[in-house]
């Protein structure tokens, strides 16, 4: 079986899956038993400019030694939430959190995957980005097109021709049917760039440096 026959049966797969919840992305805010920091984290999800900053770093100072998958969680998105110079740090606890097997009621699968791929994909981790996203697809029933789309995006920034059979290969599925404006948008989108000869091309890196205080 081919890598995009592979992919075909994935969404096929996935649009046969009647959904039961279409809202796993929704945080809850209030679980008794969990970490302090998470609930201080999603609590405060809305905090902007210095605010957020200065959140960021007391949850980093504090938690980020913790054994606690829910404090490597919450340190992650503090990382997150402090830039580009610091996300491989935040890669790396989303991936301790992820590895421990712990599930969390404050935050959704969906969420959790769908930032870990955004961080992939600026760290230019392309293949981990496309993989996070089809757990997307998993824990979300294929129910948000833009898991689909986002994974022709990474493909066209890897090889334009990649994201060709991409769509190519999805249009022969059920999750086409399902997602068929978005997609075929997405579709115009990447020819337009084809006509253009588009190539992409990375931006350079920013380096890490010392947390600010």
């Amino acid at each position: 079986m081919t890598f995009f026959s592979k992919v075909s049966a994935f969404f096929n797969n996935q649009a046969n899956t009647k959904e039961k919840d279409t809202h796993v992305n929704t945080p809850i805010t209030s679980n008794r038993n969990s970490s302090e920091a998470l609930k201080f984290i999603v609590n405060n999800q809305a905090a902007i400019g210095s605010g957020r900053h200065k959140i960021a770093q007391s949850v980093i100072k504090k938690y980020s030694s913790s054994n606690n998958p829910e404090d490597q969680l919450a340190v992650g998105i503090a990382y997150e939430w402090e830039g580009a110079k610091y996300r491989q740090e935040a890669i790396n606890y989303y991936e301790m959190f992820l590895a421990s097997g712990i599930k969390t009621k404050l935050i959704g699968d969906w969420f959790l995957y769908s930032s870990l791929s955004k961080l992939y994909e600026k760290e230019y981790l392309f293949d981990k980005a496309i993989d996070a996203l089809y757990k997307c697809i998993e824990v979300n029933k294929g129910s948000n097109s833009a898991d689909y789309t986002r994974i022709g995006g990474i493909y066209i920034k890897m090889n334009i021709d990649k994201a060709s059979l991409y769509y190519e290969d999805l249009k022969k599925t059920k999750s086409y049917l399902r997602h068929k404006r978005e997609i075929d948008l997405a579709i115009v989108e990447l020819e337009d760039k084809i006509k253009r000869g588009y190539v992409y091309r990375s931006k350079p890196r920013i380096k890490n440096t010392a947390m600010d205080s």
